[in-house]
């Protein structure tokens, strides 16, 4: 799914509505994982240049802590 931060994309922003997307838990009846593209991304320090995100959220019995970053860094 897509889902635009309002402007001017913040981090704080952005952090608070992947906080809010992981305090609520996945649907029994969807696939256990999602994957989020987050436009409007700007005002990030480390990353200056960045204008989207991706969020991955998948249910623990899916993927492991160490499988979890072998994916994201493939």
């Amino acid at each position: 799914r897509q889902i635009a931060l309002p402007a001017p994309g913040r981090f704080a922003t952005l952090m608070k509505l992947i906080s809010d997307n992981l305090s609520s838990p996945l649907k029994k009846d969807k696939p256990l994982w999602e994957v989020t593209l987050i436009t409007g991304v700007a005002d990030i320090a480390h990353c200056p240049e960045a204008t989207c995100a991706v969020f991955f959220k998948f249910h623990q019995t899916l993927i492991d802590s160490v499988t979890g970053a072998e994916l994201v860094g493939a």
